[in-house]
């Protein structure tokens, strides 16, 4: 009884390594892409934020664009307020764009208008 009750535990001991190796394996293979500027403007310019999410995985940080308090006079002063506000929204990343061979920026800011990637910013 102690022979195959050694067998059991050392069958359960070796399917937790197994599972532990596979799933340290697919976390590894989730590298971060290093893109140069040009290389990530062409990439993500004009995308929809489920394309780039697919890319690039969720984001550090995410916010909502605001309205300044005084916006509206000047807007009632260029034309019809009635018209549809646009949804704008910013994604950030960090250390996924490089300047240059040995650098890369500190936080890349992603701004989307209507679902669409339409401006990018590049911080160091």
């Amino acid at each position: 009884m102690s022979i195959s009750r050694a067998v059991c535990i050392f069958i359960g001991l070796f399917i937790i390594s197994l599972s532990t190796i596979t799933h340290a394996k697919q976390i590894v293979s989730i590298e971060k892409v290093i893109y140069s500027e040009q290389e990530f403007i062409d990439a993500f310019d004009g995308k929809s934020r489920s394309e780039v999410q697919r890319k690039l995985g969720n984001p550090d940080k995410k916010a909502m664009a605001t309205r300044p308090e005084s916006a509206d006079q000047y807007t009632e002063k260029a034309g019809d307020t009635r018209l549809k506000k646009d949804a704008v929204e910013m994604w950030y990343y960090s250390r996924i764009v490089k300047f240059n061979d040995k650098k890369t920026y500190k936080l890349i800011e992603l701004t989307f208008a209507n679902d669409k990637c339409v401006n990018f910013s590049f911080a160091f």
